[in-house]
């Protein structure tokens, strides 16, 4: 081997040592390691509400509202607090017949336990959002979880396109099961 052959080769070995180092590390890290890089919960502004939005949904505050989105999916989480009604009332008024009166259709309902553990109900509604130009009609579903307690409800809404069902709606049902308040 002459000396040009054997630098080359002494560089690709370091490289490759590397790389085996690089891959070891990051294999040496837990699950629970790697979900609280991904899944770090976010404080809503201005309250005790905390959730972990989903991987890729950036933070935005519009007209006092904050949330969470996706542009490039079309996709956005939105988060309420109504003080002074209890949670349990709210829930009670969401009526297949109430829902339709505000231009949704009612999919399901399904009584749920937040990951820590409160009392929430899931509705999964659908509607159609049309083009700016008014020449199209896109279906979209919605997410909406209502927990809290006797003296507040927080209302959770997550929106998407039904053509991208499949990829979000188990990422933006996890998000909103999230949710935790003192």
């Amino acid at each position: 081997m002459n000396k040009t052959t054997i630098h080359i080769f002494r560089i690709l070995l370091i490289f490759v040592s590397i790389s085996l180092s690089y891959n070891s590390y990051a294999q040496g890290l837990s699950q629970a390691q790697k979900d609280s890089i991904l899944n770090a919960y976010v404080t809503i502004p201005n309250s005790d509400i905390r959730m972990v939005p989903p991987a890729y949904f950036k933070p935005f505050l519009n007209d006092g509202k904050f949330g969470f989105m996706h542009e490039g999916a079309g996709a956005s989480i939105s988060i309420q607090e109504i003080t002074g009604t209890p949670y349990p009332i709210v829930a009670q008024y969401m009526t297949k017949e109430y829902l339709e009166t505000q231009g949704v259709k009612l999919i399901a309902k399904e009584n749920v336990q937040t990951t820590k553990n409160k009392d929430a109900v899931i509705y999964l509604v659908s509607f159609t959002v049309k083009s700016k130009d008014g020449s199209k009609e896109l279906q979209y579903e919605r997410i909406m979880l209502f927990t809290g307690d006797y003296n507040r409800t927080i209302w959770i809404s997550a929106n998407y396109p039904v053509v991208a069902r499949k990829m979000l709606f188990n990422p933006l049902r996890i998000s909103l099961l999230s949710v935790d308040f003192d």
